[in-house]
């Protein structure tokens, strides 16, 4: 078993080193990893290895040709909200070419049967995790409508992901070109 999911890769520019930083100094928020920073497009969590080998070949033929795209990394958000937050999250503008992708991957893991994570895609990025109070006001609304980044997405990663005590340890299995 593997624990797997499927991922854009990011770039970390210095906008988005810097909302990190600013992360860091809340009180109850974790700041994620920067050199972890992606967009999920699908978690599958424990997957059988040899389900995780079909996965690629089906992403493969389901992606070829779809082409790169550019996407724009813009405003701050939280789950489940702002005056509660759980997840603080970084937006992306004009999600659609990001949802045709996500609706492809989905389609390719409900083909073999793989069990997922059944939440509704929703086009993010995590930068942090709240765990109790924190004071977020200010970041969200210094940073609603912030540009952190526009980059060419021209590949989607199938995803190891191995916990450890020190956090989570990812590497790619397989980056399938669109």
């Amino acid at each position: 078993m593997i624990r797997t999911f499927i991922s854009v890769d990011v770039p970390l520019t210095e906008e988005i080193r810097d909302i990190l930083s600013e992360l860091k100094g809340c009180r109850n928020v974790k700041a994620a990893n920067p050199e972890q920073i992606h967009l999920t497009l699908k978690f599958l969590g424990d997957t059988d290895e040899k389900k995780v080998e079909r996965l690629c070949q089906s992403l493969r033929i389901a992606l070829d040709g779809k082409g790169p795209f550019d996407v724009t990394v813009e405003g701050t958000g939280a789950f489940p909200n702002e005056k509660n937050p759980r997840v603080v999250w970084l937006g992306i503008k004009d999600p659609e070419r990001m949802i045709e992708i996500a609706d492809a991957v989905d389609s390719c893991v409900k083909a073999l049967r793989i069990k997922a994570d059944d939440k509704r895609f929703s086009p993010h990025i995590t930068v942090g995790r709240v765990n109790g109070k924190a004071e977020l006001k200010d970041i969200f609304d210094n940073n609603k409508e912030k540009v952190f980044c526009t980059f060419s997405c021209d590949h989607v990663d199938v995803m190891k992901s191995v916990l450890t005590p020190k956090g989570a340890i990812h590497s790619v299995i397989e980056s399938i070109r669109l």
